[in-house]
């Protein structure tokens, strides 16, 4: 099995296994949170897509930097999810731009990242990253990784969020 067929196989599991865990009567939470990814592989894109929304996120997908850029200037996302490693326009470059523009700078950059080195790591803190997610993904826990990671920023910043109504399950393992 190739990695595309991996991953296509986990995003079909990753739905069963979440949503046959949601159960009516759980405590439910509001979530507002529009979150932008910009990830050049299709596959990796549908997987994070689809995790993200089972956690109640809103999602708006870009394929390249540029998508990005100019779908982070449009929808001004409450965060972005940002792929380190991507051709014509990598991560480091886009990060820079979203930065510098009037228009994206106050947006939390989370990177989704396979690199792990303190250098790497400081030179996107050193950019504006706000934060990092180390690849490869664990689909079936990346919701919960970005909601921590967004609590922990928004409990550090005293960003606030306002809620769109979104309601999201909060998952028990069954016994």
């Amino acid at each position: 099995m190739n990695y595309g067929q991996k991953i296509s196989a986990s995003i079909q599991c990753l739905g069963k296994f979440c949503e046959s865990r949601i159960r009516p009567e759980n405590e439910l939470h509001k979530m507002s949170e529009l979150i932008l990814v910009i990830e050049d592989d299709e596959l990796t894109r549908k997987a994070l897509q689809r995790s993200l929304r089972l956690y109640g996120f809103e999602v708006c997908m870009a394929k390249d930097g540029p998508d990005g850029l100019r779908l982070a200037q449009e929808k001004r996302p409450t965060f972005i999810l940002l792929d380190w490693m991507m051709p014509e326009m990598d991560g480091l470059a886009v990060l820079s731009e979203l930065k510098q523009n009037d228009k994206t700078s106050h947006i939390p950059v989370f990177m989704l990242t396979g690199r792990d080195t303190i250098g790497d790591l400081d030179e996107a803190f050193e950019l504006g990253a706000d934060d990092y997610i180390v690849k490869p993904l664990d689909l079936t826990d990346l919701g919960r990784t970005v909601t921590v990671k967004w609590k922990k920023y928004t409990n550090r910043t005293g960003a606030s969020v306002k809620p769109r109504g979104r309601r999201i399950g909060v998952f028990k393992k069954r016994s």
